[in-house]
């Protein structure tokens, strides 16, 4: 099948199943403004995916560690930031069309946030672009799965630094979690330390390992982030984060907290970073898909709250679960409490016919005050797994959508959460490859959360889309509006045909954050709050499979002084790259390794009979 009869598939299937009517859904204020889109890079010429026919007509080809441009992710420092992804395709490296040694390597590029002339917020991407990485993994694994964190603000002389953890397989079979610094300009600082002194940095792997583990791969973690930089005085910094770590070891589900320190010159130039890992403490025991996340409790600076899945078997079946872990500095993190949110059900599907299902997939958001602080609650975010796994296939189809708001998280004891079945009211949006993203959302800045999700045929022309939740009087609510973030957003077809195992495993990451407008009064411009996202997808000006994606940043108002134009609620879809992105009061996105819909069977023919296997590459 090419890619026109995917993308006609496609299209018919998400406009029948948003066919349906909807349940209550809420009406918050959640108006905001039309995205702007900068495209970071381009798919090249020089880095074609195999496919079988000729032109347009052509379709993609499987290929076993072909590798492609995916995973990218953003952080800013004022108006200045870093873009960085897994990279195939070839850049601009001192006026000089680069390609990166051994099939792919970590990128990274400038970039600034600035008023274009009608005084909207647009990123551009500033000279210095460059490959951050030069190694050759196994498997040609050298840098997986990035997440980047700020680590100081810039100064009047000094730039802004930022973390950046990547997963790599160097000089074993294993994957281990690697970090580290870049500044704003995207140039590395030395860095010292890491997990008992491993894989000392060199000019070609300029990182220290922050966790391994004995033959398991290092680290699974909810899609697009798994934890949180915490400040602990001027150049003192700690990550605590969830390390999911799968193979023929432990199998363990681990929080592991480091410490950071930033040593100066006596001008405050930044010579070097120290990395001191704290521990580690299990927390999952049966890790199969955990896809963990710690996120910090306003309240207790000691505290995290961490959510997880359970289990050894693909779906899990052990449930999801809650804790709260105890991350005080120079200490090994230790266990507070635990609780499980979901666990097996029976469901009555109607008819005299009924499911046993598997919870899965929990997913977290901080909700934030209105200085964008985390505080002591959070959205828990579930779905019942109908499996799939006969006959060793991957698979199976979400039958709910669970929504729930955990509140005043402490040490003293788990908080009691209801959870709600929310698919009819968000049918056509499933629980695969979801990014979740704390928010605050309409002139009255309601804090809530969203879920960004692209599509499984490469996004050619059509906008990423995300739902809304709000939480309003100690509840959440599922808003009926769904905004555009006028890109693309390939969450599965690339990785998954060009990376291992292809047809088997591999799905794309995408970014999703909330920050505070900096340029925020400055020619007319009212935008207080920015979401910020970063994507990978096909661009519409290469459409042929043979191009891969390319990638993007967008930037939405969320707040503004006034009524935002562009994403009303009225309109009917969400335009491509470059064009825009409207709303809509219906969603338009299904898809997805587990697929649901929640008022039709029809989403079952996406099913993708995909062969698990039993230990998996991150």
């Amino acid at each position: 099948m090419n890619r026109k009869l995917n993308q006609t598939l496609f299209a018919g299937m998400t406009a029948f199943l948003a066919y349906g009517a909807f349940g209550a859904v809420a009406s918050a204020d959640v108006t905001v403004g039309q995205p702007t889109v900068t495209t970071v890079w381009n798919a090249t010429a020089d880095d074609p995916a195999r496919v079988r026919g000729t032109g347009q007509d052509a379709y993609l080809r499987k290929t076993d560690e072909e590798q492609s441009n995916e995973m990218s992710v953003a952080a800013f420092s004022g108006t200045r930031g870093i873009f960085v992804e897994m990279r195939s395709s070839s850049i601009m490296v001192n006026n000089t069309l680069t390609a990166p040694n051994f099939r792919m390597q970590g990128a990274c590029a400038p970039i600034e946030l600035k008023l274009s002339a009608a005084g909207a917020v647009e990123a551009q991407k500033l000279p210095g672009e460059r490959f951050l990485t030069n190694s050759r993994g196994n498997e040609y694994r050298q840098f997986n799965h990035p997440e980047v964190e700020k680590l100081t603000d810039a100064t009047a002389t000094q730039p802004a630094l930022f973390a950046v953890f990547y997963n790599a397989q160097l000089n074993s079979n294993d994957t281990k979690k690697y970090m580290m610094v870049v500044d704003q300009n995207c140039q590395t600082v030395p860095v010292t330390g890491g997990q008992n002194g491993q894989a000392a940095p060199t000019a070609n792997n300029p990182g220290v390992v922050v966790i391994a583990k004995n033959n398991d791969d290092c680290s699974m973690n909810q899609d697009g982030k798994s934890g949180t930089m915490l400040d602990r005085g001027t150049d003192q910094r700690q990550y605590v984060h969830w390390a999911g770590c799968n193979g023929n070891g432990n199998d363990d589900g681990w929080v592991n907290s480091i410490g950071i320190t930033v040593n100066r010159d006596a001008n405050g130039a930044a010579t070097s970073v120290a990395v001191k890992k704290y521990g580690d403490v299990s927390v999952a025991k049966q890790e199969e898909r955990s896809r963990g996340l710690c996120s910090a409790v306003k309240s207790d600076p000691n505290l995290v709250f961490c959510t997880y899945n359970q289990g050894n078997n693909q779906p899990q079946r052990e449930g999801t679960w809650a804790a709260a872990i105890d991350m005080t500095p120079n200490q090994a993190p230790k266990i507070v409490w635990t609780k499980q949110i979901e666990g097996r059900k029976q469901l009555d599907l109607g008819g005299g016919k009924t499911a046993r299902t598997y919870s899965s997939r929990i997913m977290h958001a901080p909700v934030l005050d209105a200085q964008l602080q985390p505080t002591d609650s959070f959205i828990l975010r579930t779905g019942d797994l109908q499996g799939n796994n006969t006959n060793n296939r991957k698979g199976g189809k979400y039958l709910t959508m669970m929504v729930g708001l955990a509140e005043g998280i402490n040490r003293n004891a788990p908080p009691t959460v209801t959870m709600t079945n929310v698919q009819s009211q968000i049918a056509g949006t499933d629980g695969t490859h979801l990014i979740m993203a704390p928010v605050v959302l309409g002139a009255n800045a309601t804090p809530g959360a969203l879920l960004l999700q692209g599509t499984h045929t490469g996004a050619s022309g059509q906008s990423a889309t995300a739902r809304l939740m709000t939480v309003v009087d100690g509840k959440v609510q599922i808003e009926a509006r769904t905004i555009g973030t006028g890109t693309p957003y390939d969450r599965h077809l690339y990785s998954n045909y060009l990376g291992n195992n292809p047809g088997n495993q591999g799905r794309g990451f995408g970014k999703a954050f909330a920050m505070v407008n900096p340029l925020y009064g400055q020619g007319g411009n009212k935008d207080k709050v920015l979401l910020i996202t970063a994507t990978n997808g096909k661009d519409a000006s290469q459409p042929e499979s043979m191009y891969k994606q390319s990638s993007y940043l967008s930037v939405t108002p969320v707040v503004s002084d006034a009524t935002a134009s562009g994403q009303s609620g009225n309109g009917g879809g969400a335009g491509g790259a470059g064009q825009g992105g409207g709303a809509t009061d219906g969603d338009t996105s299904v898809g997805g390794c587990s697929t649901g819909s929640g008022s039709t069977g029809l989403a079952s023919l996406l099913l993708l009979g995909l062969v698990a296997i039993r230990r998996r590459r991150r």
